[in-house]
């Protein structure tokens, strides 16, 4: 079974600073989430056959977290019968609902979903419609979701080198909305600039209009940026030659597990939210560790 996996941060909008330093914490932000795919189960994008959620599996301590459902997507198919009196083959219409798993990790703002192209032909497209889903409802509660694949370090590298006019690149690093687990030089800027601004994102970029641009990865500050856009706290974009846009939130990474056991919802979802918070973890890991080095 193969997943990708996608890290959420959710933030408070509509609000003045005094409002956000004194109400925001009172608020929780991952049940306003949760009642929203347990209250709307039907979603219909823009020319798309409509989206439903279900299934839900939620757990059994006293906060009742969700842990993940399934996302279906309707789809028209033609069955065949045959009119014995008539002696004719006969087309209906049926309606069908294939579907795929999610998971939902509060604790590591991670959501996951199954790669079945038999109901998603393409990924990015599910998760611009979660997203979109999502803040049609939250809009209304005063929050938003923002959804960025979690991505490697290897995707941006590999654009660099096969890429050998580069015009610009661009970090747009999102305000963090928890504490103690993230770089904290870039932490720290990104916080203030979210108490005096109220922004919920921070965009820096690196430009040479001839194309020139050279990006090195001994650089500190691509390191610094790049290191949390691969937590999946914002994206980078990079323009290379006639003006053709590269994006990492274009890039899903997928991993696959065999040991998975086939229809058994519960076992599946724990498994992968156990696999894939596993490798965020390393992911996190290393960042602290580096910024222990730079600190010593």
């Amino acid at each position: 079974m193969k997943y990708y996996s996608l890290h959420f941060s959710i933030h408070r909008i509509g609000v003045t600073l005094d409002d956000f330093n004194n109400d925001i914490e009172k608020k929780d932000k991952y049940t306003i989430v949760e009642e929203v795919f347990e209250k709307n189960n039907k979603y219909k994008p823009k020319r798309s056959k409509p989206i439903h959620f279900g299934d839900f599996i939620f757990s059994e301590n006293p906060t009742r977290e969700l842990r993940g459902g399934r996302i279906g997507k309707e789809k028209i198919e033609r069955i065949t019968e045959f009119d014995e009196k008539e002696s004719s083959f006969k087309d209906k219409p049926q309606q069908n609902v294939p579907y795929v798993l999610f998971t939902w990790d509060r604790k590591r703002q991670l959501i996951t979903i199954e790669k079945k192209s038999s109901v998603f032909n393409d990924d990015e497209f599910v998760v611009k419609v979660l997203e979109e889903y999502l803040n049609i409802h939250l809009s209304k509660k005063g929050y938003n979701i923002k959804l960025i694949p979690i991505s490697t370090e290897n995707d941006f590298w590999k654009v660099i080198s096969e890429n050998k006019k580069i015009s610009a690149v661009e970090f747009t690093l999102n305000t963090p909305n928890f504490i103690g687990r993230t770089n904290r030089e870039i932490n720290d800027l990104l916080k203030e600039t979210h108490q005096e601004t109220n922004a919920t994102s921070y965009i820096t970029a690196i430009k040479n209009e001839d194309g020139k641009l050279h990006i090195s990865k001994d650089n500190y500050f691509v390191k610094l940026y790049l290191d949390w856009v691969n937590k999946g706290e914002g994206y980078w974009k990079i323009i290379v030659k006639k003006g053709k846009t590269i994006l990492s939130k274009q890039k899903l990474s997928y991993e696959k597990n065999d040991d998975l056991i086939p229809d058994t919802q519960i076992e599946n979802i724990e498994k992968i939210i156990e696999v894939a918070g596993k490798k965020y973890d390393e992911i996190l890991e290393k960042d602290l560790l580096n910024d222990k080095d730079e600190t010593s």
